[in-house]
């Protein structure tokens, strides 16, 4: 597959990878991103998501250069919910209305532990979407794994 440019100038594979736009659905925009950002060789990491799309840094800041390995994203409902088993933690983790609504009912110290659980060193990131307020026990456990929330 040949690199192709597109309408921004920014460059998108021909085949198989979707073309970026910035009303595109955030997971594919991930899967096509690392054509635009890196130079031949240098990992993804969570800066260039904050460069590209413009995301607010809230909190562990220290963990900028994390890498991001895979393009699929996680709503990390049953583990906030203290179900780990299958938890992927290599993905970045995005918290939703459903997510902040239901950690909001928790005990503050519950919420904090939850959250220290979701914050491996594997994560590459938390992203809160729909303008909602990260919790501050999620800002004090991303402060403590260096794990960004943006």
């Amino acid at each position: 597959m040949s690199p192709k440019r597109i309408d921004d100038g920014s460059l998108a594979e021909e085949a198989g990878e979707p073309r970026f736009s910035p009303r595109a659905p955030f997971h594919t925009a991930l899967r096509s991103f690392p054509l635009r950002t890196r130079r031949p060789g240098e990992p993804l990491v969570v800066e260039h998501l904050v460069r590209r799309f413009g995301f607010t840094l809230v909190a562990g800041a220290a963990g900028l250069r994390r890498p991001i390995l895979v393009s699929e994203l996680h709503r990390p409902g049953l583990a906030l919910a203290g179900h780990f088993a299958y938890h992927p933690p290599e993905r970045v983790q995005v918290l939703g209305k459903t997510e902040v609504s239901f950690v909001a009912d928790l005990p503050a110290a519950l919420r904090f532990e939850r959250f220290r659980r979701l914050l491996s060193p594997e994560t590459p990131c938390v992203v809160v979407a729909h303008g909602e307020a990260a919790p501050p026990e999620l800002l004090s456990a991303a402060e403590e794994a260096a794990v960004p929330v943006l």
